[in-house]
């Protein structure tokens, strides 16, 4: 098993250095191609009586919009150069949930590279929820801090419970797990379960 096609989740208006770094690593492992994406919100319009946005601040935003994403994509293809077999970019305005419309994208994806970013009100227009995306992906999610330089993939620990779930989990994790040098095991059983758990 391999990846063919890795699809990285940038955030607007900031760098990305980080994600885009795990992509071209996976990229650079497993000779794929890799899809750039970016959605945001447009700013939120609240009408209320005698309350209206001015027609300046939306189009500031619209502005504002277009040349982050822009400059997302030119971060993205700078960084990809030469790292990715084949490259590609896509990127939306939307008012639907940005987990909905990324995982929407995802169908052509074996893994999706996101940023563990924090939840705060400010960043909702323009940075996923990494738990809404992981709910809705239906592929495999690679998380990863925003202070990662290179990931190191070589230690693999996998949390097993036989059940549905982490066995599609460790399915969707073989390629990775046939490259690390090291994999271990892990899971959690009371005394008299001991055997069957091994």
């Amino acid at each position: 098993m391999t990846y063919a096609t890795v699809m990285v989740n940038l955030e607007i208006g900031c760098s990305n250095t980080g994600v885009m770094n795990a992509a071209a690593d996976l990229a650079e492992r497993f000779g794929a191609g890799v899809v750039g994406i970016a959605a945001c919100h447009p700013m939120p319009i609240i009408y209320t009586d005698g309350y209206y946005v001015p027609q300046e601040m939306i189009e500031q935003d619209r502005a504002q919009i277009q040349h982050d994403i822009a400059a997302a994509e030119i971060e993205f293809r700078d960084t990809m150069r030469g790292r990715a077999k084949a490259v590609a970019w896509r990127s939306s305005v939307t008012m639907e949930p940005l987990a909905t419309w990324i995982a929407g994208e995802a169908r052509c994806a074996d893994i999706v590279v996101t940023v563990a970013s924090a939840d705060t009100p400010s960043d909702l227009t323009r940075r996923v929820n990494p738990s809404d995306l992981l709910m809705q992906m239906g592929r495999p999610v690679l998380v990863v801090p925003a202070s990662v330089t290179a990931p190191k993939l070589d230690r693999v620990l996998v949390a097993w419970k036989d059940a549905r779930e982490p066995r599609r989990a460790v399915a969707d994790a073989l390629p990775l797990l046939g490259k690390a040098s090291h994999v271990a095991v892990a899971t959690i059983a009371a005394a008299d379960a001991l055997a069957a758990a091994r």
